[in-house]
């Protein structure tokens, strides 16, 4: 009843509040409705889906509700992001070659959410939304997962079943319930990169605490994925900066260097990382690369990427075998639940080269327009929510090649495209004149970082 209330009221929001919507789909990325609904699936055959899956499909229809009652704002926004259309637009061209039009149709919702998110957030701060408050909201909704995750830990196992992988110390791998290891740990990669943004605005202590939290969180859900998205994330947040200062980059290298060797010194990193690794010593591992990659614990990737080669050889290396046919071949194994876990390689296989260049022109495009803002802005709030939304996409496209983060979309992937739109926000500060009096700089209708 309240997952129903709760659809129901995020529909009505998008008709008559577009600022509420954004800020409410942001906030409740932090929680998986499973939690409101257990374990049950919705409509049965290929059509089932569970309550996380028919949460992404509202907020997409809530989406597609605000921008078509806004059809002039909408092809405004539209027009930023072309490369987008081009993406979405072949993708649904493929459906007329994909072997499974359901599984399709699924994969195309994956697609657009993020896309139509975005564009429905910068209509919303058109309209008045403080980029600000997106930003709050991401960080808001990593601290409602984290406490999710603690009070589940705490109570062990009430809420959801405790992840069963040893993480740091021997306890389980941090996760909020429901949430795997891997959506909980890219979430709190881009809270942290808006915190930090926020400090650096601001210098309130708050902002490094929720930042190191968010860390610290990382390194309990020991995810390798989330660790190498927090590096370039953060490398991407300083490299975007009007002015390149090199005493700072270096200071950056260096305290990712030493992260880097703590890690190599807990043995449950090492023994996630690797096969018989208390057999095998790290001068090994470092000198010889044969070792390595011998010892190198994929769970599993490189035989499930060799199947999926094989299988998709007589497909065409230019279009894919369309839209969902990943989806469709993995649903027709043995195991219920396997991801290919790398999404850049089933884009691939999905949509060919055309469709992976479209989807990486695509990011590409919008980082060099946050690039821009940052840029041109020197050393503001808008330059700050730019940066911001620069490592929160650099950090989502690093997940892309050994996870399957177009899966999570509505929790890391509309944080993420949520702090993207703030980023590309402009302040309309136009001078005013008052007689008499000299020119005065007029109010800044919104910053693009909490103050």
């Amino acid at each position: 009843m309240v997952f129903a209330v709760l659809m129901l009221g995020l529909l009505v929001l998008a008709f008559a509040n577009v600022r509420g919507f954004c800020l409410w789909v942001v906030g409740l990325a932090g929680v998986e409705m499973p939690l409101l609904t257990g374990e049950a699936r919705f409509f049965s055959g290929v059509l089932e889906v569970d309550a996380q899956a028919l949460y992404m499909f509202c907020v997409m229809a809530g989406c597609a509700i605000a921008l078509a009652l806004r059809p002039a704002a909408a092809a405004r926004t539209a027009a930023r992001i072309p490369a987008w259309l081009v993406l979405l637009g072949f993708a649904a061209l493929s459906l007329t070659w994909t072997p499974s039009a359901v599984y399709g149709l699924r994969m195309l919702v994956k697609l657009a959410t993020p896309a139509l998110f975005l564009a429905t957030c910068l209509v919303a701060i058109d309209e008045g939304l403080p980029p600000a408050q997106l930003i709050r909201a991401a960080i808001g909704a990593a601290l409602i997962a984290l406490a999710l995750a603690l009070l589940n830990f705490v109570t062990r196992g009430a809420l959801s079943p405790l992840i069963p992988v040893e993480g740091l110390f021997g306890l389980p791998q941090l996760s909020a319930p429901y949430s795997s290891p891997s959506n909980f740990a890219f979430l709190m990669a881009a809270a942290a990169f808006a915190a930090y943004g926020c400090f650096l605005r601001s210098r309130k202590a708050g902002f490094v605490i929720v930042a190191l939290s968010c860390g610290v969180a990382i390194l309990f859900a020991l995810n390798r994925a989330a660790l190498g998205s927090l590096a370039v994330g953060f490398l991407g947040f300083h490299l975007a900066r009007a002015r390149l200062r090199p005493a700072y980059l270096l200071a950056g290298l260096l305290a990712l260097a030493l992260i880097a060797g703590s890690l190599m010194l807990s043995p449950a990193f090492k023994k996630r990382m690797f096969y018989d690794a208390d057999d095998i010593p790290w001068s090994t591992l470092l000198t010889d690369s044969g070792a390595f990659l011998t010892h190198l614990d994929t769970s599993g990737r490189n035989d499930l990427w060799l199947q999926a080669n094989e299988s998709f050889a007589g497909t065409s290396a230019w279009f894919g075998g369309g839209i969902g046919s990943v989806d469709r071949w993995i649903r027709d194994r043995d195991v219920r639940g396997v991801e290919l876990h790398s999404d850049l390689y089933r884009l691939y296989l999905d949509l060919g080269l055309l469709g992976l260049a479209c989807y990486c022109v695509a990011i590409a495009a919008l980082v060099v327009a946050l690039g821009r803002v940052a840029r041109t802005a020197g050393s503001t709030g808008e330059a700050i929510g730019a940066r911001i939304g620069v490592a929160a996409l650099v950090g989502y496209f690093a997940t892309l090649p050994t996870d399957n983060s177009l899966n999570y979309v509505a929790q890391f992937g509309v944080v993420a495209y949520a702090l993207v739109a703030a980023g590309l926000a402009r302040t309309a500060a136009v001078p005013a004149v008052v007689s008499g009096a000299p020119l005065v700089p007029a109010a800044v209708r919104y910053a693009n970082v909490a103050r």
